[in-house]
């Protein structure tokens, strides 16, 4: 089912701030991180650094980017039931190339992640217009 999907991205995307948050605390300390996250003179923003941790918190914001029209599509399939195998399998790649796109960015591996985001999107766009031709 395709709420189920939901979920687990949904369970995903709470946790995905965690590696970033990982590379923050190495980077800045605990103080930093416990604290209200001021820059004080002279440091670097974190997103200024090429690493895993950085890396990390841009896929975050991508994933960030990328829920909404997912979550939206998800939720008016399952409550109009327009739910069928296509939108069942959809989900579920869906679901797996995020997670293939967090890893590869969190790694720097530019060509798949490319590749992941793309379908991704083309999948996001597609449900939407499925659901929109079938209200």
């Amino acid at each position: 089912m395709e709420i189920t999907v939901l979920c687990i991205l949904s369970v995903l995307y709470l946790l995905a701030f965690f590696p970033s948050s990982v590379g923050k605390l190495k980077f800045y300390g605990k103080e930093w991180v416990a604290g209200n996250r001021s820059l004080k003179e002279g440091q670097r923003p974190f997103s200024e650094f090429d690493h895993w941790g950085a890396r990390s918190e841009r896929a975050y914001q991508n994933l960030q980017t990328n829920y909404p029209p997912f979550a939206v599509a998800v939720i008016l399939i399952t409550f109009l039931n327009l739910s069928n195998d296509w939108t069942m399998t959809l989900c579920w790649v869906y679901l797996i190339v995020r997670i293939l796109h967090f890893i590869s960015y969190a790694y720097g591996v530019v060509a798949p992640r490319a590749l992941f985001w793309g379908i991704g999107w083309l999948i996001n766009i597609g449900l939407l217009i499925y659901v929109a031709l079938n209200v």
